[in-house]
């Protein structure tokens, strides 16, 4: 026979899986507590030159100098009568209260031998009554709480509280419980260690023996379960959860009560509450292995039964619901369940039973309303994703059926043929754009040839029409050489190419600037620029050289389309934190184009088809603003034309 199938070897393993839990929790608990006590840094020292001594006595006379100062007339009478919890007779310590003279205040000394003495300092604030401990260092730590803080201009009654213990400790105080425990632990601080790590290993070996032997029986073939583990396995570990729950609220009872247990009844109970939460766990954890040896555990839950009667009640009711249309099965809904409400109202049949009844299709009906609504929701958010943007947002099918399905697939339909459209857009964009790019560069050097040769031609003496040809073939020369720039610069932004530096630059001083540079053409335009910018700066991140090529071809636009006698307002202002160029001026004819028309490349009013220009300056300054992590707007109101450049403003110290 096996050792894994011997009922007495499981049983040895049991007594010693108790044993070993009661071990180790005396070992771990006594180890803990001699690490806390200082036991093993400070070897062979008395109690009273321990640092849980000083702890303990520093704490002691913290609250003995509270309650002191806050009971000045009657503290030392309550003490001498024995009525109080410092007085001789209720506490082991010896202490006594001297102001800064010396003189003594109030006292409980008895004349009893005493030893460990430790004199503290103390501040107080005659006025709030607060107190605080004075170190050496004429620094004030508090012993208040802290909501009662004091300021140390208020710290003027000065006094010493000094504690000791006696030789013969007659009172069961924390003192005596501590100075008891520290000789014990003391005594055998090193075997609790042992003692500690040989339960350790002895509890892990007679448990994992345990797993291994869940299941297995003497005379049997494979996996047999037992009269406990055939309960439901829900129900069964609810039963050792209450216990558990029961032993461990004794557990943090007896914590905080362990000192009024100092004796050999409160380590008895102690040790075996351990030892029986051990065994519940191993309870827990036998049955939980011999059901997963077993195979198929989760059948045998009390839940797992209700899911199956649920799961077949929606499969019927999902199965007769999914022939009917879809208003036809919200319509038989509602109407199902108002006959019902009807009919136990007109025949009086509303009790109690009868309400549950009603209750209980009202939850059925909004269950299945709440089902289809968020699958309609489901539907409506793929949809809304699509028509916001993201194509690529596909709808789940599952669970979906009848004509919430077949509109998913129509949406998801529609998603994937917007894809391909938005790839061709892309590829014709990007095409077009390298084409513009290649095309720009191979008439940029005959060109700039061209120029050179106009250039040597006008310094050359020419007769008759000669030099008014040259100088039209020289402007015209020119004007082709700007509108191949603006292609190449147009062609690098739209593609990311060019790269922001982005630098602090003053909105208000880059206005000031742009002004000056345009103030010649602006006159010659009659336009007459109406500045507001507020003050001190307004700073943001942008590139110096791009921003001011975007003010650049603003102002230009300005200074070719604007009505003659009108003004130009250029206006720094703040927007919470973003801070906004806003430029407005009145345009010489009608303006009658969509205002995203005209970032786009190669598109120009009707008002200024007559007019050199390319229609890239507005294109060209959107894309420079987005890659200085700007916003360009334009906004056309009748006549007045307005754009606007907003950044996020740079704070600076």
């Amino acid at each position: 026979m096996k050792l894994t199938e011997s009922l007495w070897a499981k049983i040895t393993a049991v007594f010693l899986v108790f044993f070993a839990a009661v071990g180790f929790t005396l070992g771990a608990a006594g180890s803990i507590a001699a690490n806390e006590l200082g036991l093993y840094v400070d070897v062979d020292i008395p109690y009273v030159e321990s640092a849980s001594y000083r702890n303990r006595a520093a704490a002691f006379a913290g609250s003995l100098a509270w309650d002191y100062y806050n009971d000045l007339d009657s503290f030392a009478r309550t003490v001498e009568q024995g009525y109080s919890q410092y007085a001789a007779g209720n506490t082991n310590v010896i202490f006594t209260i001297r102001d800064d003279t010396g003189a003594v205040q109030a006292t409980n000394d008895t004349g009893r031998a005493a030893t460990g003495e430790l004199t503290f300092r103390f501040a107080g604030d005659p006025q709030t009554r607060r107190v605080r401990r004075v170190y050496d260092d004429g620094e004030a730590s508090e012993t208040a709480p802290k909501d009662t803080l004091i300021t140390d201009d208020g710290l003027s009654d000065r006094f010493t509280v000094t504690v000791s213990l006696p030789v013969e400790k007659t009172v069961a105080d924390k003192f005596l419980f501590e100075h008891n425990l520290y000789r014990t632990i003391n005594r055998g601080k090193h075997r609790l260690l042992w003692l500690c790590g040989a339960s350790a290993l002895t509890l892990t070996i007679a448990v994992v023996f345990l797993f291994c032997a869940a299941g297995h029986h003497a005379g049997r073939e494979g996996i047999t379960l037992n009269p406990l583990d055939r309960l439901p396995y829900d129900l069964y570990l609810c039963l050792l959860g209450l216990i558990t729950m029961m032993l461990l609220l004794a557990s943090v009872w007896l914590a905080e009560n362990i000192e009024t247990f100092y004796n050999i009844y409160g380590i008895i109970l102690g040790v075996a509450l351990a030892g029986v939460l051990a065994l519940t766990a191993l309870a827990a954890g036998l049955t939980t292995a011999t059901r997963f040896k077993a195979g198929g555990w989760w059948r045998n839950t009390i839940l797992w039964r209700l899911l199956r009667l649920l799961a077949k009640l929606c499969a019927g009711a999902a199965k007769c619901v999914s022939a009917v249309a879809l208003q036809w099965r919200v319509a038989l809904l509602v109407g199902a369940f108002l006959f019902c409400f009807w009919f136990f109202a007109m025949h009086g049949a509303w009790d109690q039973e009868f309400q549950i009844v009603v209750i209980g299709l009202g939850l059925i009906a909004v269950t299945l309303c709440c089902l289809t609504a968020a699958r309609f929701g489901r539907v409506a958010r793929g949809g809304q994703a699509i028509a916001g943007g993201q194509i690529d947002e596909k709808i789940e099918l599952k669970g979906l059926h009848g004509s919430l399905r077949g509109l998913a697939e129509d949406l998801n339909s529609i998603g994937d043929g917007l894809s391909i459209a938005v790839e061709d857009r892309i590829k014709s964009e990007r095409l077009k754009t390298e084409l513009i790019t290649n095309v720009s560069h191979d008439i940029k050097t005959p060109l700039t040839s061209l120029i050179n040769y106009v250039d040597l031609l006008k310094k050359e003496p020419l007769e008759g029409n000669a030099a008014e040809y040259a100088d039209i073939l020289e402007k015209h020369a020119n004007r082709l050489k700007k509108l191949t720039v603006d292609l190449i610069e147009a062609s690098k932004a739209a593609t990311g190419n060019i790269q922001a530096e982005l630098v602090p630059v003053d909105l208000c001083e880059l206005v000031d600037q742009a002004l000056a540079e345009y103030d010649e053409r602006l006159a010659q335009s009659r336009v007459t620029p109406v500045v507001t910018v507020p003050d001190g700066p307004r700073t943001v991140l942008a590139d110096s050289k791009l921003i001011w090529r975007v003010l650049d071809n603003l102002l230009s636009n300005a200074a070719k389309y604007s009505q003659e006698g009108t003004r130009l307002y250029i206006d720094v202002l703040d927007r919470g934190e973003q801070v906004v160029l806003a430029i407005k001026n009145i345009s010489r004819e009608r303006l009658n184009i969509d205002p995203a028309e005209l970032t786009e490349r190669f598109v120009r009013g009707d008002s200024a088809r007559h007019t050199e220009g390319s229609g890239l300056g507005l294109n060209i300054a959107k894309s420079l603003t987005e890659i200085q992590n700007g916003r360009l707007t334009i906004e056309i109101d009748g006549d007045l034309f307005k754009t606007e450049l907003v950044f996020d403003r740079l704070i600076t110290q």
